[in-house]
């Protein structure tokens, strides 16, 4: 990167009379401004050019051997970095216009009237000298940063593309694991008379950590689990489905084992297998005999269950032991409890309660009251959702949701497993963060038709102009179509006037489609009334088929640098407005392009 100018400037007095030259450094000498160089005649001044960085350059124009104007032209081609003041007498006055004409900053009458005005001439070349070499610096280093941007841009395209071929492959393995894990669930309602169970199963992303399952062991008893493993998505899921993969049900002898049992067995094989931080997961598990009513229950860390008698009585079922997989030596104990006709037992997960904010959480009172007060087993489930998605202001739950109601009642069980929803597109959403345009091109009725979707930047200009040119050498009308475009930069703004101006020349037909209330206004306020004359009412019957533009070749440069700057010329003639808008940038990109 080069680098800013520090130091005094450095001038070069160049005359071949001795007192002259004497004259003109006193002169400078007294400011201390400046460090400074003296040469008798050209040839002399040449080998000064040639070791030192020399700002300004004061020079006779009249000398022997190499005069003020061979001395010009010879660092024109070998230094041209330093400004030039010629000094001229009234005789060579043609040749000192002829040197500013070659580039001089100045030229200045001999004998000069005072030091003040050499001082004042000096300054001035020297500080315009500087700024030129600081604006160069500037544009170098405007260069090399948009080199180092487009590097950064293909490197980020790069990533783009592998992270969505990424997130792909995940989509895929996330249905399929969607499938695994619902197929672990109850497919059909199981008949368990005179007894019944209703099942709701909700899942806050893909995938969850509940599980839950009834399982009829003999002709007469039957195995119910809830579980809720800590966390969410896949470790989640996969510590659920190790659970329901680890859980002993039965004996050697195939005889039900009691619910502690069950707990502590399964407890002892996840503390083995997974002991990690935040590795756990709380279960309730129970035992009914549907001819007795005899129901055994051990919970490991998990909410209470709720019990709803049929007289309108109720019991909280606490937990009788700690979570799983956070000990291998815990310990469970168990309780009976017995269900009469009418009674109803609920099993449920945190998800329930989870992000309520409007009145607080249902508390267990609240779900006892609703779960007596619907007629039937599936409705109390609705009617428990409904209250916990009201206390969330209708807000998606966070966490997954599992209710599991087992009624002494003998009718259908209903089982809800959720409807499959679409497949969660992840490459959506890393085309949503990605910033682009794009445009279209087809044919239709003879006319070449361009769409331009999204934001459209100067990457699709060359092509765009390239096509619209051949469209028009081939006498092809041109439709372009602007209702799907969000926003186009000044490159893509100048390009399109530059095709409509090529239209009209070739007197071809050319229809602007589309254009919305935004687009509408920035072509306004640049004055753009040539395109709007074009603007066409409705639209047009589009290509059967449409291929997207390439966008610039990396390593194109000039040309691209060249369509930049057309276009922006064609902005900055529409008025005086548009000139000061982009003088400037017009006046970098010429210089960039006259240094390429």
């Amino acid at each position: 990167m080069t680098a800013a100018i520090v130091g005094k400037p450095a001038v070069l007095i160049v005359d071949d009379e001795p007192a002259v030259l004497r004259l003109l450094r006193a002169m400078l000498e007294r400011l201390g401004e400046y460090e400074l160089f003296e040469a008798a005649d050209g040839h002399e001044a040449k080998r000064v050019l040639a070791l030192h960085s020399i700002d300004v350059v004061v020079t006779d124009l009249v000398m022997p051997g190499l005069g003020g104007l061979d001395l010009m032209q010879w660092a024109l081609e070998h230094c041209p970095r330093p400004q030039w003041i010629v000094l001229s007498g009234q005789a060579s006055l043609d040749s000192a216009i002829h040197a500013v004409r070659l580039g001089a900053f100045d030229f200045l009458c001999k004998p000069i009237e005072t030091a003040e005005v050499l001082r004042l001439a000096v300054r001035n070349a020297a500080r315009h000298g500087r700024m030129l070499a600081e604006g160069e610096r500037m544009s170098e280093e405007l260069r090399q940063q948009n080199e180092r941007l487009k590097r950064q841009l293909k490197h980020l395209i790069d990533a783009y593309e592998i992270l969505r071929q990424q997130a792909a492959t995940i989509t895929d393995d996330l249905q399929r694991a969607e499938h695994i894990q619902r197929a672990l669930l109850p497919a059909l309602p199981p008949r368990l008379a005179p007894f019944a169970v209703d099942a709701v199963y909700r899942v806050s992303h893909r995938i969850g950590g509940d599980i839950y399952d009834v399982l009829p062991l003999d002709n007469r008893r039957v195995a119910l689990y809830v579980a809720d493993a800590a966390g969410h998505g896949v470790s989640a899921a996969m510590l659920s489905v190790l659970f329901k993969n680890r859980l002993v049900v039965r004996d050697g002898r195939g005889e039900p084992l009691p619910p502690a049992q069950v707990l502590e067995r399964v407890n002892q094989t996840l503390a083995a297998d997974c002991a990690a931080p935040a590795m756990f997961l709380t279960a309730a598990y129970c035992l009914l005999d549907t001819v007795t009513g005899e129901l055994t229950l051990a919970s490991a860390g998990h909410l209470p269950l709720l019990l709803r008698r049929a007289d309108g009585s109720s019991e909280e079922l606490p937990q009788t032991g700690p979570a799983l997989g956070i000990a291998r030596d815990s310990r469970y104990t168990q309780r009976m409890v017995s269900l009469r006709a009418g009674d109803r037992l609920l099993l449920y997960t945190d998800g329930l309660l989870a992000g309520a904010s409007a009145g607080g959480r249902l508390d267990a009172g609240q779900l006892l009251e609703r779960l007596g007060a619907a007629p039937t087993g599936a409705q109390a489930l609705t009617d428990l959702l409904e209250a916990a998605r009201a206390r969330r202001n209708g807000v998606e739950p966070g966490d997954d949701i599992t209710l599991l109601l087992l009624e002494a009642q003998d009718r259908p069980s209903t089982i809800d497993n959720g409807l499959e929803s679409p497949p969660a597109d992840l490459t959506g959403e890393l085309d949503a963060a990605r910033p682009h345009g794009q445009v279209l091109v087809g044919e239709a009725n003879g006319a070449r038709c361009f769409a331009i979707r999204g934001e459209a930047d100067w990457t699709h200009c060359t092509a765009f102009h390239d096509q619209v040119a051949r469209a028009l050498q081939a006498g092809r009308a041109i439709e372009i179509d602007l209702s799907a475009c969000q926003h186009l930069d000044s490159t893509f703004l100048g390009t399109i006037l530059e095709a409509v101006d090529l239209a009209d020349q070739t007197e071809t037909a050319v229809n602007v489609r589309g254009m919305t209330s935004p687009l509408r206004a920035l072509f306004d306020e640049l004055g753009m009334s040539r395109v709007l004359v074009h603007l066409a009412a409705g639209t047009a019957t589009p290509p059967s088929a449409m291929t997207p533009l390439e966008t610039c070749d990396e390593g194109d440069d000039r040309k691209e640098g060249n369509r930049i700057l057309s276009a922006h010329k064609a902005l900055a003639n529409l008025g005086a407005r548009n000139r000061a808008q982009f003088a400037g940038l017009i006046a970098m990109l010429e210089s960039e392009m006259q240094r390429a």
